[in-house]
């Protein structure tokens, strides 16, 4: 997966809503996690999250 990840290197976030992580390594959104959770939080984080895997993908919703 980090190879995968590692052709794809962004020099900045493409998220929309900054977050603070200065240690971050953010890269285009060219793949699709399937991720199953329980719950969305009213900040809109998912709650009780599992990463099921991750597939090429458009990188667009």
């Amino acid at each position: 997966m980090r190879d995968a990840l590692d052709a794809v290197v962004s020099p900045k976030s493409k998220l929309t809503k900054s977050i603070k992580k200065p240690k971050a390594t953010w890269v285009e959104p060219s793949f699709v996690a399937d991720v199953e959770f329980r719950d969305i939080t009213s900040e809109g984080l998912l709650r009780q999250s599992s990463f099921k895997g991750l597939k090429k993908g458009t990188g667009k919703a």
